[in-house]
């Protein structure tokens, strides 16, 4: 068995326990079951996102990179500052870019954010690129299971929801504004909900 092989197996090994969450050509999955016919079909709790593959071509996604458990990107976030010359940076095996002023000032101009605003969303952005999310859920549950509110806490938080009949919380959210930013630049669908947002409490204001 090849060294890459082996890193392999060891990484579905700990998908079958539930230990981690995987991603696979730009989707989330944290859970798998192997069929008689030797292939694995991974699926998400939170998602209809479904995929049935064998070993071999899992292993080339493996090598490619587009098979890999996000949380060993090793992203290393600094906290911003209330100074437009703040620089922070997100580093993942060359996978994430570099957060800069000129691209924090282009973000802040743009959507007439704070520079607090604009500081959280360049960094936000910048970490969930490489991802390929495809809808606002996906993005969602990532910062949720990772425990990215504490990196985010000014544009993150509890949105409180409705569909018109029942009022739920939901972790991980976004206010409208920033919601509606956050879609465009990483060009996210809404995955067809009938729900709404009806109030929002920042992570930052819970502290």
């Amino acid at each position: 068995m090849t060294l890459n092989m082996n890193q392999l197996t060891k990484l579905l090994a700990s998908l079958e326990q539930q230990k981690v969450t995987l991603n696979i050509r730009g989707l989330l999955y944290n859970k798998v079951d192997k069929t008689p016919k030797n292939t694995y079909i991974f699926t998400h709790s939170d998602s209809l996102d479904r995929l049935e593959a064998q070993l071999s071509f899992l292993d080339k996604l493996f090598q490619d990179d587009r098979l890999f458990d996000p949380s060993s990107k090793n992203v290393r976030n600094n906290s911003y500052q209330s100074n437009i010359n703040f620089i922070g940076r997100l580093a993942s095996k060359s996978k994430i870019n570099i957060v800069t002023n000129s691209a924090i000032t282009t973000i802040q101009t743009k959507h007439k954010l704070s520079i607090e605003e604009a500081t959280e969303m360049e960094a936000l952005l910048c970490q969930m690129r490489p991802m390929n999310f495809r809808t606002s859920k996906q993005l969602s549950n990532y910062i949720v299971q990772h425990k990215l509110g504490n990196k985010y806490p000014t544009i993150s938080g509890i949105a409180r929801m409705t569909n018109g009949y029942d009022e739920w919380n939901f972790d991980g959210g976004f206010p409208p504004e920033i919601y509606k930013i956050i879609c465009r630049e990483l060009q996210l669908s809404n995955q067809g909900t009938n729900s709404w947002i009806v109030g929002f409490s920042s992570f930052g204001s819970m502290k």
